[in-house]
């Protein structure tokens, strides 16, 4: 997929990425350098505008400060919502209306 771009505009379902990508990012313990090649090769990214959002989403989370969100690049937070999706559907147990995971990752 390296030269093309998977834009995401808040919404992410399993289907728009590679499984392998899913298996690697959504693995146990640090993936962050993982997760950075594969944003890199899937071309993954969103439309500036959504940062806002993006921000106020994972601070729902409670695991960043808004200070510290606010110092990362958008890569860097296009990371951040790429580990979360792949996490979310490595967690799926491929049942519709799931209890964990599921084929839909959004940000509100």
């Amino acid at each position: 997929m390296t030269g093309e771009r998977l834009e995401f505009t808040g919404t992410l379902i399993y289907a728009d990425l590679p499984e392998q990508c899913i298996k690697d990012c959504g693995a146990k313990g640090d993936v962050t350098d993982t997760v950075k090649e594969w944003r890199e090769t899937i071309g993954f990214e969103f439309a500036p505008k959504l940062r806002g959002r993006i921000i106020e989403s994972l601070l729902d989370i409670g695991a960043w400060s808004r200070a510290d969100l606010g110092k990362l690049s958008n890569d860097e937070l296009a990371g951040m919502i790429l580990w979360l999706a792949c996490s979310h559907f490595n967690d799926w147990d491929g049942e519709p209306y799931s209890v964990t995971g599921g084929d839909v990752f959004t940000v509100y």
